[in-house]
């Protein structure tokens, strides 16, 4: 089954004219001034231009009356869709079977679960792969013999906000509790071998029931 998923919320941003507004007053408020600019008078006549007039207006230049060395930037840039995609599309995938007879059943599952992230320019994902079985035996009317594997593998790949640019992958292994089985009227573990490897781990236990 795929579907498709979006950010809860998405935050309202301030666009640049509002930005600059709200520096101000938090300026004027710091210092108890009034209708007084945090910036030059000139980053506000940019701004504004770019603001009405994108097209023919630059959000990035230079005017040595504001700076010799640097270049100033009035943009009016949606930082939340420039690194967030709208929706992403995840896949979830079950199945199982299961049969037998009098002396011997088996039953066999398997889970893949695929989910992409959110971010637009790198890598973000959650990968999943379940796979499950059971074969039980009776070989006499008093001994049965049970053979249980179970497989789990993680795979995820995720960006701090600070290094948002890096293609980090994060692989590790998961813990499987153990189950035991019954021996005149105890649960008792036989028997059980675990691996566990970067890309996931795996167990395979053995019992056995009277």
């Amino acid at each position: 089954m795929g579907y498709w998923q979006k950010a809860s919320e998405k935050p309202k941003l301030l666009n640049s004219l509002q930005y600059l507004d709200y520096i101000d007053q938090a300026f004027n408020n710091s210092n108890g001034t009034e209708n007084e600019h945090f910036f030059q008078p000139k980053i506000y006549e940019y701004a504004e231009k770019y603001f009405k007039d994108p097209r023919n207006n630059e959000a990035v230049f230079f005017d040595e009356t504001i700076d010799r060395s640097l270049y100033q930037y009035v943009g009016n840039t949606n930082w939340w869709d420039q690194i967030y995609k709208k929706n992403s599309f995840s896949q979830q995938y079950n199945a199982s079977i299961s049969g037998g007879n009098d002396r011997t059943t088996y039953y066999s599952s398997f889970t893949y679960n695929n989910v992409e992230g959110l971010y637009k320019n790198v890598n973000d994902n959650y990968q999943k792969v379940n796979a499950f079985m059971h074969i039980k035996t009776n070989i006499t009317n008093w001994l049965s013999v049970s053979v249980k594997c179970h497989t789990i593998t993680i795979k995820e790949i995720h960006h701090p906000m600070d290094r948002l640019m890096d293609n980090q992958e994060l692989l590790f292994c998961t813990r499987i509790e153990s189950s035991y089985a019954r021996i005149s009227s105890r649960w008792k573990l036989l028997g059980t071998r675990t691996s566990c490897k970067p890309s996931g781990s795996s167990k395979t236990s053995w019992y056995i029931s009277i």
